[in-house]
């Protein structure tokens, strides 16, 4: 009788689930809205007047309407004193008639013309008149600005964790068999 045992081995089976980073990732936002400053300047500009009549009256230059009437008065004065220049000629051709000396009277008349007179000045005796009108200046600002909005991000974890899962996949088992027969005898 022969007895035959064989065995079979049990197997394990292992169910794995490996970890796998799955991360939901949400990227911060910044806006900025930037407003730019202002400044208005106004500055009127500054006048400036010089008055130069006194200088040129000191040089002999006159505004027109005064040497209009300059003019005319002196040519009233030339006409008159010509009326009596020939009213003069006229009296010494009339003297000549009485018997006068009518030389001694043209040399008189030379005589009074040649002296002029005549005046030393520095010109111009009076300064031109300056004046300045500044205007003030106006300034307006207006701040401007910077306003920020913040949105912040997120960073959000989906991993799952890691698994074994053990099973029993074979069974152990021991089978005992007799070959043979179950009696053995001799005779």
């Amino acid at each position: 009788m022969d007895l035959r045992i064989s065995q079979q081995a049990g197997l394990i089976g292992l169910n794995i689930d490996k970890p796998g980073v799955r991360l939901s990732i949400s990227p911060p936002r910044l806006s900025v809205n930037a407003q730019a400053s202002e400044m208005n300047i106004h500055s009127p500009r500054a006048e400036l007047e010089i008055d130069q009549s006194q200088s040129w009256a000191d040089l002999g230059a006159r505004k027109p309407a005064d040497y209009g009437k300059e003019c005319a008065s002196q040519a009233h004065q030339q006409g008159l004193e010509g009326i009596a220049r020939r009213v003069a000629e006229g009296d010494s051709q009339a003297a000549i008639e009485k018997g006068g000396s009518v030389i001694n009277v043209i040399a008189s008349r030379f005589k009074a013309e040649a002296e002029c007179p005549y005046t030393i000045a520095f010109i111009p005796e009076h300064p031109p008149q300056v004046t300045v009108k500044a205007g003030e200046m106006e300034a307006e600002a207006s701040e401007g600005g910077v306003s920020t909005s913040l949105q912040p991000g997120r960073v959000e974890n989906h991993t799952p964790w890691a698994k074994v899962g053990v099973y029993l996949q074979q069974k152990p088992a021991i089978e005992v068999k007799w070959v043979g027969s179950y009696f053995d005898g001799v005779i």
